[in-house]
């Protein structure tokens, strides 16, 4: 359990990063909208994977932690599960 525990604390990290790069994205996305097609189409594509990425580590991430998490809690309450 407790390396079910390492590993979803070692997703925060990943997921930090992922958001950093979505917003990354995002803010050279802006500008490029102003540009000719092609430069947004980049921005735009590569806001989208940034997204796309972020989204699904996020989706597995809460399905990694209803099936470790939340159980442990029912079965062991808030105290420490170590």
């Amino acid at each position: 359990m407790v390396a079910g525990f390492d590993l979803l604390e070692s997703d925060h990290h990943v997921i930090h990063e992922a958001l950093l790069a979505s917003v990354t994205g995002a803010q050279a996305l802006m500008p490029a909208l102003a540009q000719a097609a092609d430069a947004r189409r980049r921005a735009l594509d590569a806001y989208a994977a940034a997204a796309d990425h972020l989204s699904q580590l996020l989706v597995r991430h809460l399905a990694d932690e209803e099936d470790l998490v939340i159980p442990a809690i029912l079965e062991r309450g808030e105290r420490s599960i170590a």
